[in-house]
């Protein structure tokens, strides 16, 4: 019944913990910022008790249902109709700064925890909505009109992430000079009766389930910020299961998140495909493997997707989710690649959530078979963790949807039922096959079918790299002639910092500055003593302390100057000591020189294969050729002479360097001639060309001329994606990537 509630404010200050879900501005409700949180004591007038759901009944339901499908998703939640509107309900307060404050209570008995959804929510520009439980301290704003949809003449539905307890208060501020007000209905509350353990969220369902930040999880910290724990709401049922983000071949950050179908309830792309009510909880993990601290649950969270593909016979389902998580303040996504070939490869992992637990990884080193699952036919993977051998894993409730990752990083399907448990580590867990949800098994329909949504420029691709907003750029190759080299982060915003480390710096020689010019970049200055051959530069990204993401770059360069020499051709004299010189691509290098008398050589294949190589013993000369196709990567040589001495060249190959790009604030910047082939002559006493063009459609963006080293070219009004730079200067033609977001 909808009672008209006269609350009296309570100066009592409640200290509260920010929980922050959804997309929020990150700060406490007014009411306890100002010590104004109303302990509301007063039934009658001061809140609305919902009815209690029969618990005894829902647990045996959830038994039965256990035993019919064991592998089946457990439910946590049912739904309590509950009618709310901020315009008949709860009590309006002026503050002392003339600002206007509405709070309403929700009590339901031995509710574990409640969360909430709104038939209707909108908000005006300067308004906050806040929910908190003040027993418990969690709360969860501020949300403001930022990120959500619909608008005033057509409000959208919006739905909450969990809290805590039995006792929610709801809380809406309006500043002075707002005059707007604000549209909010709750339609029903979800009340959790049943969760796996007395902390709400395990860290350790068992020994065999791996944390993500362990050791095994060391070479996919990319892929974890993919995975997200999802809590679906079906209208009355309430479950959780896992996804991941995926991406696409025009590589434009879209926000698809690939799960089973079987977790779709009665959701269908064909039919009823809004999700609004659902909630994606992102980076829920241990901050390392030894951490006994339960992580902020509520932190990193996004409301709601729409289902646009689905299909059972593989059991796959994909979602546009309509909150993008690359908008969420201190969490930075990434987007899974995927292999659609039919080839599973040998060894990979698994990233999921088990029992709404913490982020977990699972290992297999086998080579997945192609098995059935209860009925359905052979279209799916099985595969054996490594669990008995080294505790590398296994699968539980609701790790349903999570993505079977191959060695080469790429999506090969997703988890859609199995036989291993934490009493069971040789079952075969069963994953539907990604190259068969590719054409949904040749079915017309584009709601049945991954490859509309994946490749929907409908090119012949078979698989894609996953991709993530940031990455480093910088010169591969420091030598006599450049100094130092100048490493960033493009585009990384400053509520972050980064800190740098060079793998082989043994003896800090190279001189890493961290953090300069900028916050987000480094310096690496060469000295005259010691080279550094394929180096690693690591980027550690923070927000508040906390690691949010690793990047990497590798095949660094830093060459002293000192004990060797390098030309843009030819190279003579004795070799006797590491040197490095620049090639041109397609056409045959001479390295000519005494100590060739009698030696042998030979090359490492570090992705540059030579095309042609020959060693003369009577010239004392070596020939080669640089493939014009080598992406940068060097050939190293090398050299055995007959007194038993062993001496390296490193070819470097000069095509396509020189160019260095940087997007900031819709800007484009390009620079010509800090990169890394520092053999091109370029001379600014003329103009030299730019042609900008969109790299999925092939659409010209912009043409521009400069006679200055930089140029800044402005982005607004660009669709977001990859640009493919071309510089000509002279007879050189340069290209290089470029992100817009």
């Amino acid at each position: 019944m909808r009672k008209s509630i006269i609350m009296a404010v309570a100066s009592i200050f409640v200290c509260l913990q920010s929980a922050y879900p959804q997309i929020t501005t990150n700060e406490l409700p007014v009411s306890v910022q100002r010590g104004l949180c109303a302990i509301i004591k007063d039934k009658t007038t001061g809140t609305i008790d919902l009815p209690v759901p029969d618990i005894k009944k829902l647990l045996q339901e959830d038994s039965l249902n256990q035993e019919k499908n064991p592998n089946g998703i457990l439910r946590t939640a049912v739904s309590i109709p509950v009618v709310i509107d901020i315009d008949e309900d709860g009590i309006w307060t002026t503050l002392a700064d003339g600002g206007r404050l509405w709070q309403m209570e929700i009590h339901a008995e031995k509710a574990l925890a409640l969360d909430f959804v709104f038939s209707k929510f909108w908000l005006p520009k300067e308004g906050k909505f806040f929910l908190f439980n003040p027993s418990t301290k969690e709360t969860i704003g501020a949300i403001t009109s930022q990120y959500l949809l619909g608008d005033k003449n057509k409000p959208h539905r919006f739905s909450t992430g969990v809290l805590k307890g039995d006792k929610i208060i709801l809380e809406y501020y309006q500043p002075t000079g707002e005059q707007e007000l604000p549209i909010i209905k709750v339609e029903k509350a979800y009340y959790t009766y049943n969760i796996p353990s007395p902390n709400f969220l395990s860290t350790s369902t068992c020994s065999y389930e791996v944390n993500v930040n362990c050791s095994e999880g060391s070479n996919w910290q990319l892929e974890k910020n993919a995975v997200a724990l999802v809590y679906y709401k079906d209208g009355y049922n309430a479950v959780w299961f896992s996804g991941s983000l995926v991406n696409n071949t025009q590589n434009n950050l879209a926000p698809l998140f690939l799960t089973a179908d079987h977790c779709m309830g009665s959701k269908d792309a064909t039919g009823d495909n809004d999700l609004s009510d659902w909630v994606f909880y992102w980076g829920y993990e241990l901050e390392n493997c030894s951490s006994t601290t339960q992580p902020d649950y509520y932190n990193k969270t996004t409301t709601g997707a729409t289902l646009i593909a689905n299909n059972s016979y593989s059991d796959f389902a994909l979602l546009q989710l309509q909150q993008d998580p690359i908008n969420k303040t201190g969490y930075i996504p990434y987007y899974l690649g995927w292999d659609a070939s039919g080839s599973s490869g040998t060894g990979g992992v698994c990233i999921h959530h088990p029992n709404h637990d913490v982020k977990k990884i699972s290992t297999y080193s086998c080579t997945p078979q192609t098995v059935s699952y209860n009925s359905s036919p052979y279209v799916n993977w099985g595969v054996q963790w490594d669990a008995t051998a080294h505790g590398h894993g296994i699968m539980e409730e609701g790790s349903s949807g999570s993505p079977l990752i191959n060695n080469n990083h790429r999506v090969i399907g997703q988890l859609r039922g199995g036989e291993t448990s934490c009493t069971n580590l040789t079952g075969t867990d069963k994953f539907g096959k990604l190259s068969v949800s590719w054409t949904g098994n040749g079915n017309s329909d584009y709601r049945r079918r991954l490859n509309y949504w994946l490749n929907p420029g409908g090119t012949n691709v078979q698989s894609i790299d996953g991709l993530s907003p940031y990455s480093i750029s910088g010169p591969s190759y420091i030598i006599q002639s450049t100094q130092s080299g100048t490493y960033s982060i493009n585009n990384l915003p400053s509520i972050y910092t980064v800190e740098w480390s060079l793998s082989d710096d043994y003896y800090n020689q190279y001189h890493l500055q961290q953090n300069s010019p900028s916050q987000n970049q480094c310096t690496i200055t060469r000295d005259n003593l010691f080279d550094l051959m394929n180096d690693t530069l690591t980027a550690v990204i923070k927000y508040n302390g906390y690691t949010v993401l690793t990047l990497i770059k590798t095949g660094l360069y830093v060459y002293s100057g000192f004990r060797g020499q390098y030309t843009s051709g030819n190279l003579s004299g004795n070799i006797n000591y590491t040197q490095l010189f620049y090639v041109r691509p397609n056409i045959t290098t001479c390295v000519t020189s005494p100590s060739l008398v009698g030696a042998t050589a030979s090359y490492d294949n570090m992705g540059t294969t030579p095309s042609y190589f020959y060693l003369s013993p009577g010239t004392w000369t070596l020939y080669f050729d640089m493939p014009a196709n080598n992406n940068g990567i060097p050939v190293v040589i090398n050299i055995n002479d007959v007194s038993g001495g062993h001496y390296q060249l490193y070819a470097v190959p000069m095509n396509n360097k020189g160019l260095n790009l940087s997007y900031e604030d819709n800007d484009i910047t390009i620079t010509i001639g800090n990169g890394d082939d520092t053999s091109v002559d370029l001379t600014f006493d003329q103009s030299w060309l730019i042609e900008i063009r969109n790299a999925t459609t092939g659409a010209l963006m912009t043409t521009k001329s400069s006679a200055n080293r930089s140029i800044t070219i402005p982005t607004v009004g660009w669709p977001k994606g990859i640009y493919v730079v071309k510089a000509t200067v002279g007879k050189e033609v340069l290209t290089e990537k470029v992100i817009v977001r």
